[in-house]
């Protein structure tokens, strides 16, 4: 270790805009396939500390911007690095939902992302829509335009609360079991989805047993930012957002922005509307976040919501380390009827980032608090305590090497250790294979131990205190192919097993003709599944296909434990000249079931968008959702439902 610090270097340099001379805050700058990177700070400057000796490869990258690759034969005194605006590239070095400095193509997890040039060319009109991109995850729902709301991906097999949704890191509320509350979200600034299949509570602590979905939004620049868009369809859907990013006073910079969305729907349940504002600043690394956000669902008997977001944050560096401290807090409060809801967390975190030789280290604590209250119910609150770490080691060019583990004290549970361990080998150019292991935690929320009839689609819920936590054993694994430049095939598989899995059970009792619901532990699940996929990248064409074998069986039944779609056929195809073109997107589904065998009619879904760009940073959308206009049957809250047929929509973004 000695000998190989003895040989390492510091880099000191500045990264800006090619055009404009701005500085870039928050640019990556990594050695390709040492695992050692730093950030830019507020100003722009970085400094890399521990770099090997030349020659050597730099890769510098940022949002939004095409990646800069610099090979240094020798350490100079001061590096300025100039990032040409551009479409993210999927050669992007970016900060994962894993938190540590990652570059993805050589990370052993298995990820994968979805930018704003592909949300954008597929005009997707919402965050759920978007997601219906990414092979391999679960959207339960039919077509687009608003038919369903609730954001509630599904990963390797796994139900929605098992799926731990990020936004820029920080936690968002599962705020009824069944789907996170992303209405503070701004469409608008998002800039692009990172996932990460398999059991993540070795970093993130309880909820991540099937992955994490993370979404990163724009964070405020020196340089002046504007945006719009607006879209509207059928049913009345409708969607609308600004924003306004610029430079502050002594160095500062902010963004500002709102947004709408609504639909109508075919009926009086289905209609909803949204509205949200977010707010950012940030100054000489401190920063300054707050979103709100407030809603309705329904017209008749209408269900009222509003959601507070708040961070505080500072990071700096001190010698070999990337600092960062959090404070960070999340209410939600949900009226029904005549009964109210409210939940609450507050989080304090503290991380460093340590790259030395060949590691790329990251240690941390957490302190949660969690609230609830409803009607008939006071105040109960709960503490969470966590520390953890991560090691991105990497030796040599063609092996990385990734160890976490974190300890959790829970009220439910007690004390839980949850590692993680995974390796990626490069045996020749091109051809790299992967292999991840990891134990997923889960501590029941007091929302599903407090609550009492809550009204959740064709159903109620009523809490259940004896509930126990759920654990579970994830493995995965893969290989990748690259035989030239425009092509990649990946082939992975994964499997797991978990024990003491929540499911909803009916108790007997009904409200208003609808069933009551209550949550019992099952001894053991286990799922698995197999997934190909095909992309090519080259020109005036991006294509990606995947194929997703999917199993979830109650160990003692034999059957599915929820929703389980066996074959799905998933993609996205656009062509594109001069920024104008088309993107068709679509997915074929076969084998579907619901819980004791209950089948469900296959589906094919196919869409159609149109775009052109009349004026630089313009696009103009057309698009059409379920070409073959054939009403889809859905799974949606333990019932089946009939999504719209044929639909239409068109809009317009702007960003300049």
């Amino acid at each position: 270790m000695l000998f190989l610090t003895l040989l390492s270097a510091t880099i000191h340099g500045m990264v800006v805009d090619a055009e404009t001379g701005t500085p870039l805050p928050g640019a990556t700058v990594v050695v390709e396939g040492k695992g050692i990177g730093t950030y830019a700070d507020e100003s722009g400057h970085f400094m890399l500390t521990n770099a090997p000796e030349p020659p050597l490869l730099l890769l510098v990258s940022m949002v939004g911007y095409r990646t800069e690759r610099l090979e240094l034969s020798e350490i100079p005194h001061h590096l300025s690095v100039g990032l040409t605006p551009g479409d993210i590239t999927s050669e992007e070095i970016e900060i994962t939902a894993s938190l540590t400095l990652h570059d993805m193509s050589q990370s052993p997890l298995p990820t994968q992302k979805i930018d704003l040039r592909r949300i954008e060319k597929a005009n997707q009109t919402s965050l759920l829509d978007a997601m219906r991109l990414m092979p391999g995850v679960t959207v339960p729902g039919g077509t687009s335009s608003g038919s369903v709301d609730a954001f509630n991906p599904r990963l390797q097999g796994l139900l929605s609360r098992h799926t731990l949704v990020l936004y820029d890191g920080k936690r968002l509320f599962c705020h009824d079991g069944t789907g996170s509350n992303i209405s503070s979200v701004p469409l608008l600034l998002v800039e692009r989805f990172e996932i990460i299949e398999g059991a993540s509570c070795a970093i993130h602590g309880s909820d991540a047993l099937g992955g994490i979905v993370n979404i990163i939004t724009k964070k405020p620049a020196s340089d002046p930012f504007y945006a719009f868009r607006a879209n509207y369809g059928s049913y009345g859907s409708a969607e609308t957002g600004a924003g306004f990013g610029a430079a502050g006073p002594a160095g500062s910079s902010y963004i500002l922005s709102v947004a709408q969305r609504s639909y109508e729907g075919r009926y009086d349940a289905e209609s909803y509307r949204r509205l949200g504002a977010s707010f950012k600043f940030a100054w000489k690394g401190f920063r300054f976040n707050g979103d709100y956000s407030e809603g309705s669902v329904g017209q008749t008997n209408p269900e009222d919501f509003w959601n507070g977001i708040g961070e505080a944050g500072f990071s700096y560096m001190t010698g070999f380390s990337h600092n960062d401290l959090n404070a960070y807090f999340n209410n939600y409060y949900r009226t029904y009827g005549s009964r109210s809801a409210q939940s609450g967390t507050a989080e304090l975190r503290a991380e460093s980032h340590i790259a030395r030789s060949f590691h790329n280290l990251m240690l941390g604590g957490v302190i949660r608090l969690n609230r609830f209250e409803r009607t008939g119910l006071s105040l109960v609150s709960e503490p969470f305590y966590g520390v953890y770490f991560e090691d991105d080691a990497r030796p040599a060019g063609w092996f990385n090497l990734d160890i976490a583990g974190r300890a959790d004290v829970y009220p439910v549970g007690g004390l839980q250790i949850t590692p993680k361990a995974g390796f990626k080998l490069k045996p020749g150019r091109g051809l790299s294979f992967r292999a991840y292991v990891g134990r997923g935690y889960r501590s029941p929320s007091l929302q599903e131990r407090y609550e009492e009839l809550v009204p959740s689609g064709s159903s109620y819920k009523n809490g259940n205190p004896d509930i126990r936590s759920e654990s579970s054993i994830s493995l995965s694994a893969g290989t990748e192919l690259a035989p030239f430049a425009f092509l990649n095939i990946s082939l992975s598989g994964f499997y797991n097993s978990i024990k003491d899995m929540l499911v909803p059970q009916p108790t007997g009792d009904s409200l208003n003709g609808l069933p009551v619901f209550t949550s019992i532990n099952i001894p053991r699940v286990y799922t698995w599944g197999l997934s190909p996929k095909l992309r090519v990248e080259g020109g005036p064409l991006w294509a990606e296909i995947a194929y997703t074998y999917l199993r979830s069986r109650n160990a003692e039944t034999g059957f599915p434990v929820d929703y389980e779609p066996t074959h799905t056929i998933a993609g996205q195809a656009t062509v594109e000249y001069r920024g104008s073109g088309v993107s068709l997107t679509g997915e074929w589904v076969r084998g579907r079931t619901y819980g004791a065998g209950n089948r469900l009619p296959d589906y094919a879904l196919l869409n159609l968008n149109i775009f052109a760009s009349p004026l630089k940073g313009l696009q103009v959308n057309l698009g059409a959702q379920n070409l073959l206009g054939k009403e889809i049957e859905i799974y949606e809250e333990g019932s089946v439902s009939a999504s719209p047929g044929r639909t239409l929509n068109g809009g317009i973004n702007l960003r300049f």
